[in-house]
């Protein structure tokens, strides 16, 4: 049977599920992955290391809070109430947020906010403090110490400049989320 291309291949069906999608990009399809966080906590950088290339590089247009790259949007978080609901709502479909801290900057007081934001989200939340190769072993430990019992959840150190060390260590996890 013919299919409306008039070649007789219907293995198009496979592709239907990106009839649902809104012009954002979001839509009932499963596997959507949201990395977000504050400005400069490496969201840019987690995602390139994911894609294994420069996809996204400096002069790509960093003054859009939410950016959309097939099943993974980048957000930047704002820090204005107003802002933070748009951000909710467009977060409502997403199956896994990755939130990326900045671990040399610190955990600010609008970190431990947005994250107790997105735990009343149904998505699964897995938090990940940036650039951990730059704080020394004892530093590491007691950082992620106190941020997992400030936060009351399980905190992954990473370090998004390291290709091999997300594609080896974060990837699997992230995959058995």
């Amino acid at each position: 049977m013919f299919n409306s291309m008039g070649n007789g291949y219907d293995g198009w069906d496979r592709w239907a599920w990106r009839d649902g999608l809104d012009d954002e990009g979001f839509g009932s399809h499963e596997g959507r992955i949201a990395i977000v966080g504050l400005a400069d906590a490496g969201k840019r950088t987690l995602c390139n290391a994911l894609w294994g290339w420069d996809a996204l590089d400096d002069t790509d247009d960093a003054t859009e809070m939410i950016r959309n790259f097939g099943l993974f949007h980048l957000i930047d978080l704002p820090t204005s109430g107003y802002d933070a609901e748009h951000v909710l709502f467009r977060l409502e479909n997403v199956d896994l947020v990755i939130y990326v801290a900045d671990g040399i900057a610190g955990i600010t007081q609008e970190d431990v906010a947005w994250i107790a934001r997105l735990r009343s989200m149904e998505a699964t939340l897995l938090v990940v403090l940036n650039k951990a190769d730059q704080l020394s072993g004892e530093n590491l430990k007691t950082s992620l110490h106190d941020l997992e019992t400030r936060l009351a959840r399980p905190v992954m150190p990473l370090s998004a400049q390291d290709r091999d060390g997300v594609r080896e260590r974060f990837l699997p996890l992230l995959l058995k989320t």
